[in-house]
């Protein structure tokens, strides 16, 4: 048996939701409307920190959009890319990827210079 409809618990939790927040409880009524004012920004953090390093990513699988690039920092050399303008992508995006990618290419030196050495 899955649900009781006539178990009072259920009874008691199905007349909770069921009712708008004013008529809630304090702590629920509250939780509710933190949850609500607060995702959108946790919707936004959570796509910056999977956003950020992207150029640094991005050019390692699909390659650099300049003509010459060094072997190591190459998504800062993107990053640079896009915010001189060379290209599609508009200059904010550069400016704000810049940070989180100089620490992503700083963490990949060692892999950079491995594959640098192979070639």
């Amino acid at each position: 048996m899955l649900a009781n409809h006539g178990n009072p618990v259920h009874q008691r939790l199905s007349a909770l939701v069921a009712r708008p927040s004013a008529d809630l409880p304090q702590p629920i009524a509250l939780t509710r409307r933190f949850l609500r004012s607060v995702a959108p920004d946790l919707a936004a953090a959570v796509a910056l920190v999977f956003w950020s390093g992207c150029a640094a990513v991005g050019v390692r699988s699909s390659g650099p959009s300049g003509t010459s690039s060094p072997p190591i920092y190459m998504g800062v050399s993107e990053d640079l890319y896009i915010l001189r303008g060379e290209t599609m992508l508009p200059a904010a995006v550069g400016l704000f990827d810049l940070p989180f990618t100089a620490v992503v290419d700083t963490m990949l030196i060692p892999y950079d210079l491995a594959t640098s050495k192979k070639k």
